[in-house]
């Protein structure tokens, strides 16, 4: 943890504004970003669930000029199992009237702390670590078997764990250059 916390620092002291005549810097703004997540289960937890597949996304703030150092708030959401069955929808209507029973197993990784940006040109190596939860939870909804929107749902089970948080990536814009007024 002690390499983290010092590489923030360093790459918020080293990217800090350039003192030369003349150079102005525009402030670094706030950012989302979104990514893919594969998430892979270990020890006990492991050997009950498989891996999984999800979104995240997340806010940044700038704590200094350059951006270097950024408040991240994270949250996201990978889906680890599901299981959908075709059923009637009551005994009293009997198989008159068919529906789709799906249940979903899922995880909810929420997280806030610091990041610590290095440009290097058009993209930027990041290291970010903080606090958080996960929330594990099961969930079964009833869908008319043609598709569509669920009827009815229920989480059957749902747990809170707490989590710490340690990550990095490389980072580019999704469109270059200035925007033109139309």
């Amino acid at each position: 943890m002690r390499f983290l916390v010092g590489m923030m620092l360093v790459v918020s002291i080293g990217s800090g504004p350039m003192s030369s005549p003349g150079f102005t810097q525009a402030r670094a703004r706030a950012g989302v970003s979104l990514s893919a997540v594969h998430t892979r289960p270990t020890g006990a937890l492991g050997e009950q669930i498989g891996g999984g597949f999800g979104i995240s996304a997340a806010l940044l703030v700038p704590l200094n000029r350059s951006g270097g150092l950024s408040l991240r708030a994270e949250v996201g959401e990978s889906e680890y199992g599901h299981e959908t069955r075709r059923t009637a929808l009551s005994a009293t209507v009997g198989e008159r009237v068919e529906v789709k029973v799906r249940t979903v197993n899922a995880v909810v990784p929420v997280s806030i702390g610091l990041q610590g940006t290095l440009p290097a040109g058009p993209v930027s190596v990041y290291l970010h670590g903080g606090v958080g939860a996960q929330v594990f939870y099961t969930q079964s909804r009833i869908e008319p078997s043609g598709g569509g929107l669920a009827l009815v749902s229920t989480v059957n089970q749902s747990d809170v764990a707490l989590t710490g948080v340690l990550g990095g990536g490389i980072a580019g814009p999704l469109r270059a250059g200035p925007l033109k007024a139309t």
